[in-house]
């Protein structure tokens, strides 16, 4: 990732990390004992400053989250922009709100899950198995109830028989203005 694109990411997730927290620039500051000043936030959600090593650490632990987090290093999620609408751009500011938005969550449920030994990765048992078409997709379908020993019956509740696979789901409210 080029420095700048970094910056930039960096910014994002900060600022909407706090939003997401409730928390003004003062509050943040209070939270992380005043090692830094609201007016360095300010910088640091503005792309003009960048935290050294020490803030970030703070930072980290005030959110509850990693220190890669702020970089786009920590979650890999599947792109949100298969439920978007079509206007919505993959490189837009909007996208990257959602995508920071999403991510600082799933990062927080996972530490949380680490915290009391919940941990729980998921594995594709048909990830080798091409779908080109409805046929394929039916195929799939039988092989994956098979590996999983769910039957053929109805599935009372996929969400959590996907969690229970180690599939983290997610529902959060987006802006008005992409729905």
């Amino acid at each position: 990732m080029r420095h700048n694109d970094e910056k930039c990411l960096f910014a994002e997730r900060l600022r909407q990390a706090r939003l997401m927290m409730h928390l003004s620039m003062e509050d943040l500051s209070v939270r992380m004992g005043r090692i830094v000043t609201k007016q360095s936030i300010s910088r640091y959600e503005t792309g003009r400053m960048q935290p050294s090593h020490s803030i970030l650490t703070a930072l980290s632990k005030v959110f509850g989250v990693s220190e890669g987090y702020f970089y786009g290093e920590s979650v890999k999620i599947d792109s949100p922009r298969f439920r978007l609408c079509s206007y919505v751009e993959s490189n837009s500011e909007e996208y990257t709100r959602i995508e920071a938005l999403i991510c600082y969550w799933v990062e927080r449920y996972m530490n949380m899950e680490k915290s009391v030994q919940l941990e729980h990765e998921f594995h594709n048992p048909i990830a080798n198995f091409k779908v080109a078409n409805a046929h394929d997709a039916e195929k799939a379908a039988l092989l994956l109830r098979a590996e999983w020993a769910i039957g053929m019956g109805p599935i009372p509740s996929v969400f959590r028989l996907l969690e229970r696979k180690g599939i983290k789901i997610l529902e959060t409210e987006l802006p008005e203005s992409i729905l």
